[in-house]
């Protein structure tokens, strides 16, 4: 999830001076390609970090800042102006990505702007020498840009807002008891709803109605009252509805062009009393399935405070 939270900052680099070398970084693959960098300081694994990133993923990248954006139909076509609404109904300004940037710490500013020095020395060289150019810019007749801060955090902000979305449901709860509603009239249509989403399950709580009394007992005859705002408010129904298919059109076409629209994992620990090492173990286990290219990026990170293998 986090492959783009250190690709933070063109602007900050300016700010910053960040222009000389920092020590020697060694970079080696192993046979499926997967990377491993040294380096002499932080700052220099990062930035090589970012650039080894760049060398394999520059144009997911460039898709993924895109559909951060909301900027995918300007390079594929009319299809994704649904998927661009919806981002750009829920972006924020340069500002507001600026106020979230300045609570990073200065540490982590540091790490962050190193990475995306990286990103964006790769940027270079594919301008400077077309033969390294990525296929899919050459093909559709596109120049890369230099990646900033503001960039990275609207990715991220889709990727939180997908994993939110899916763990919510509001508004599709929303449209399949207006479905229920209209097949089977309004008590029917609640009752049959509140058999499936049951009101007050501890394990997945809902929102749909304001207030819960009693205790609800799954198969009893008992039904709980019908959501007040369901009431003759033919706004709502028709928002509900226009969001759904909006989101429909937004969903397939940026599952299309390689967005990364599906996420889900599962991790776990284990505290150092258990290991035999005296160190904590988290292990994470992604199950998003295969797509080329993943989500993830693996890499392995030996520098200064850094010694980790994992993916980002």
């Amino acid at each position: 999830m986090r492959l783009f939270t250190k690709f933070i900052i063109l602007t900050l680099l300016m700010l910053m001076g960040f222009g000389t070398a920092w020590g020697g970084a060694e970079v080696t693959r192993d046979q499926y390609g997967i990377p491993s960098i040294k380096a002499d300081t932080e700052e220099q694994l990062f930035e090589e970090f970012g650039y080894i990133t760049a060398v394999d993923r520059l144009w997911q990248m460039e898709v993924n800042k895109r559909w951060g954006r909301g900027t995918l139909a300007e390079i594929f076509g009319p299809n994704l102006v649904p998927s661009d609404m919806q981002n750009r109904l829920m972006n924020y300004t340069e500002e507001e990505y600026q106020a979230m940037f300045d609570q990073v710490s200065a540490d982590g500013k540091k790490l962050y702007a190193a990475y995306l020095k990286g990103v964006n020395r790769r940027v270079d060289e594919v301008l400077a020498d077309p033969k390294i150019m990525p296929m899919e810019y050459l093909a559709l007749k596109l120049k890369p840009q230099h990646f900033t801060f503001s960039d990275s955090f609207a990715f991220i902000k889709e990727v939180l807002r997908r994993f939110g979305m899916i763990g919510g449901s509001e508004m599709k709860n929303l449209n399949a008891l207006q479905i229920l509603t209209e097949r089977f009239g309004k008590n029917e249509g609640w009752a049959a709803f509140n058999d499936w989403r049951w009101i007050n399950d501890p394990s997945a709580p809902t929102y749909i109605e304001e207030t819960i009394s009693g205790d609800f007992i799954p198969g009893s005859k008992t039904i709980a009252g019908i959501p007040a705002y369901l009431g003759e408010d033919s706004r709502i129904a028709q928002w509900t509805k226009n969001e759904n298919t909006l989101h429909k059109e937004a969903f397939n076409e940026a599952k299309r062009v390689g967005a990364p629209v599906k996420l889900g994992s599962n991790t776990w620990t284990l505290s150092p009393g258990v290991t035999g090492t005296g160190y904590p173990i988290l292990v994470g286990q992604p199950q998003m399935g295969h797509s080329v290219p993943s989500i993830i990026f693996e890499v392995a990170l030996k520098g200064g405070r850094f010694d980790v293998v994992g993916m980002e």
